[in-house]
């Protein structure tokens, strides 16, 4: 209620977002921020980083059709979530663990 929009709100006037210190740097630098990804581009780049896995197409069109309805916001964090939960997440780190051991096994027998 009201007393989560007060902290909120305190909490974002005490500690700035990070966007802050990177819009000051490209500032600085004459630059300015990319263009904000389609959500198209969004959903591709979430689910290949999170997952490791293409979006479905259903995805793509709700990704879309959120922004049309003025939630993509919401959507985002819906979506975000659902990656997380997804048996996927994990998988990738999981395909990375034998080749690490093997690298320490081979570096140690090195040594």
């Amino acid at each position: 209620g009201e007393e989560h929009a007060v902290a909120k709100a305190e909490h974002a006037r005490v500690t700035p977002s990070i966007d802050h210190f990177v819009k000051a740097r490209l500032a600085a630098k004459n630059l300015t921020l990319s263009p904000a990804a389609s959500p198209g581009v969004l959903v591709r780049r979430l689910s290949f980083a999170l997952v490791g896995l293409p979006p479905e197409l259903s995805q793509l069109a709700e990704a879309d059709d959120a922004l049309a309805n003025g939630t993509l916001t919401a959507w985002k964090t819906a979506y975000i979530d659902r990656l997380l939960a997804s048996p996927h997440f994990g998988e990738r780190k999981l395909f990375d663990y034998p080749s690490l051991t093997k690298e320490k096994i081979f570096a140690h027998l090195r040594e």
